[in-house]
């Protein structure tokens, strides 16, 4: 008898083990970043420069110094105009006023400006229905190991969990999104090269065109 009860014992122990390490994951899974708002913050710089490569070196350095990386450039080179490349950076969003001082050191400034999105409200809301996902989806699964309905009920179940499933990954995907773009802003950096027009070949004067006029003549 003692050692029945002392077996049921440990298995209580156990399960309830289990639960608190089920609920420990799940609380690292659906925990976000650090409390606070979450602001998305974007930053639109245009630079004038003299010399195109040195400064795209220089832009190079900057993104490296503050640890961040180049997502997109685009290079706009017109035969009658001056090259232009506009390179879409993300920096730590603690670095982003550092790092737009230094590319305003690179040449003249001829644009800036800066935005702020506030989405906390909207990744509150995505965390909450993450959570309830997650409920649905362990009720399914308590289903599912009990067994006691027709094979019909039983496939309805998983093929309803399977959505429900997917649906947490692509509301987890857009946690991760959100939490990445407060992290690392994007910063839309535009350097224009100055532009000196050729110089145009000055226009025959009076006596030219007479003796010109005379010779073919």
């Amino acid at each position: 008898m003692g050692r029945a009860a002392e077996g049921q014992g440990d298995g209580a122990a156990c399960d309830k083990s289990e639960v608190n390490r089920g609920s420990t994951v799940e609380s690292q899974i659906t925990a976000g970043p650090a409390a606070g708002p979450m602001i998305i913050h974007t930053a639109q710089l245009t630079v004038i420069i003299q010399n195109l490569d040195s400064a795209r070196a220089d832009v190079d350095k900057i993104v490296a110094r503050y640890r961040g990386y180049v997502g997109d450039l685009t290079v706009s080179a017109p035969s009658n105009g001056a090259r232009t490349p506009t390179t879409t950076l993300r920096v730590p969003a603690t670095q982003l006023e550092s790092a737009i001082a230094e590319l305003k050191n690179l040449g003249r400034v001829e644009s800036e400006t800066q935005n702020g999105q506030d989405d906390t409200a909207q990744y509150v809301d995505l965390e909450a229905r993450v959570s309830n996902s997650r409920n649905t989806e362990k009720r399914m699964l308590e289903l599912l190991s009990n067994r006691t309905g027709k094979l019909s009920d039983v496939l309805e179940v998983e093929t309803e969990l399977n959505r429900v499933r997917e649906e947490i990954e692509r509301m987890e995907g857009e946690r991760r999104l959100q939490a990445q773009q407060v992290e690392y802003p994007t910063l839309t950096a535009t350097v224009t090269e100055e532009y000196k027009a050729p110089a145009s070949a000055l226009p025959d004067s009076t006596g030219t065109r007479f003796r010109n006029a005379a010779v073919d003549g």
